[in-house]
């Protein structure tokens, strides 16, 4: 699906610009950074698959809010900046890893 289909679909809409968002948005994604590292010490993989990708979600959405943008559904925020996670290619393969482990993402 094509960013302006998840806008006429309603996954995503426009907002204000909040830098509060953003600033909660990335403070979630670190906090679930460093729940994925002490998770890993303990062996514990699902959760640190789990935690690396709301980390992930977290980090997208505060690019989401600061761009004025609210996504209705997790996936539409990757989805919205698909090229540049593209381009970030250990990322990309942390996605595919995620998808495997059977949580939904968008990727091309």
């Amino acid at each position: 699906m094509k960013v302006e289909e998840c806008f006429k679909e309603g996954l995503l809409r426009k907002v204000e610009p909040s830098a509060d968002k953003v600033k909660r948005s990335l403070g979630a994604s670190k906090g679930y950074i460093e729940n994925a590292k002490d998770n890993l010490k303990m062996k514990n993989y699902g959760l640190v698959i789990f935690c690396a990708y709301t980390s992930m979600f977290h980090s997208a959405r505060a690019i989401l809010f600061r761009d004025g943008v609210k996504e209705r559904v997790t996936y539409a925020s990757f989805h919205i900046y698909k090229k540049n996670i593209q381009k970030l290619k250990i990322l990309q393969t942390c996605l595919i890893h995620i998808e495997k482990a059977g949580i939904q993402v968008c990727i091309p």
